[in-house]
């Protein structure tokens, strides 16, 4: 079968960006003549035909949803801010953004109103971004047939369960988990136990990270007390620092596989304890940043939910116009390692 031509593949022949080639294609200002016309003539030689979507839009306006969360605030804002970003950046190409959250990760009936919102012909989106809730089979038959129409949709941050998805962009759970895992063995002795604290075990971006971690223990020798849900509530995870506390009295390490590290720091600054124990959270936010300045937490793994929110849109956009192919559509992201040393390093991204 011969392989269709994308505009990433004129860009490629031409020696000019994506951007150039979808502006001089959609006949869009800010570009030279010269340059204009050298991308038709490559365009017409190497017998690119924009696909339906592509050809529709180039005469009219993109419109583009993203399906999330409002919580929790700590992780959502920077998501957000890389929505914005992405729609700054895709301006010039008509493209409009209609960001729709829901209350939180339970509200599944929510998601399930905004798909069916999704396709009423009032809104004439031509494809989404789907941070996928907790129950997410309620709305599986929704979103098997919104793809039978042709709306096209990208997962972010979850793995979500549909087939029908271009793909997902999320952290590469199992990476993430063996980081820690092998950064507790190397600060700890590894003859005393270590604790895992998620969100739930229900969503996959936690459950993966889990079995990362467990998979990287085993290797290195590393005693894992047991795995333990926050519900990613603050106040959770500080009561069950204390019964950790209580249980296991030579507990060395914690793992703390989600955004919700402080509440377990709090404790031990609470209780005059700071660095006692090793733990290692995820994520960057101001009052994570000031438990590791202040010592109580020892690492985390930052993930740039800011790159999630941009790149999800950024792809989606050039799927529908013609130059990223399907199986280009998903990005596992690993995350960097910061510490109370490096922290300075990360002052714009928090």
């Amino acid at each position: 079968m011969t392989k269709r031509v994308t505009i990433k593949d004129i860009a490629s022949q031409v020696g000019v960006s994506v951007t150039t080639v979808a502006k001089a294609i959609n006949n869009q200002a800010r570009i030279s003549e010269d340059t204009r016309q050298a991308v038709l003539n490559a365009a017409q030689q190497m017998g690119y035909k924009p696909n339906r979507t592509a050809r529709a839009m180039a005469s009219n306006e993109m419109n583009l949803a993203v399906i999330y969360p409002a919580l929790p605030r700590e992780f959502i804002l920077y998501l957000e801010e890389g929505f914005h970003r992405a729609a700054e950046e895709l301006a010039d190409f008509r493209v409009n953004i209609k960001l729709l959250s829901y209350t939180n990760l339970n509200a599944a009936d929510q998601v399930d109103d905004y798909l069916r919102q999704l396709v009423e012909p009032t809104q004439r989106i031509q494809g989404f971004i789907l941070f996928a809730s907790r129950h997410e089979d309620l709305y599986q038959n929704r979103l098997h047939q919104i793809a039978k129409q042709g709306i096209p949709f990208i997962y972010i941050v979850s793995e979500g369960n549909s087939p029908d998805a271009l793909g997902t962009i999320r952290l590469n759970s199992e990476i993430t988990g063996a980081m820690a895992a092998q950064f507790l063995q190397m600060t700890i002795p590894v003859s005393r136990p270590v604790m895992i604290l998620v969100g739930t075990k229900e969503l996959k971006v936690h459950s993966r990270c889990v079995d990362g971690f467990m998979r990287q223990a085993k290797k290195m020798n590393l005693r894992v007390g047991g795995v333990f849900e926050t519900n990613d509530d603050k106040d959770v995870a500080y009561y069950l620092t204390d019964n950790l506390n209580r249980d296991w009295p030579d507990m060395a390490g914690i793992y703390v596989a989600s955004y919700n590290s402080v509440g377990v720091c709090q404790w031990y600054e609470d209780h005059g304890r700071k660095g006692e124990v090793k733990i290692i959270g995820h994520d960057l936010y101001p009052a994570l940043a000031e438990k590791l300045e202040a010592g109580s937490l020892s690492a985390t793994l930052f993930q740039d939910q800011y790159e999630y929110g941009r790149k999800s849109l950024h792809y989606l956009f050039e799927y529908l116009t013609g130059s990223r192919k399907k199986e280009d559509c998903t990005k596992l992201m690993t995350p960097q390692l910061v510490m109370q040393s490096n922290l300075s390093s990360y002052r714009n991204s928090y």
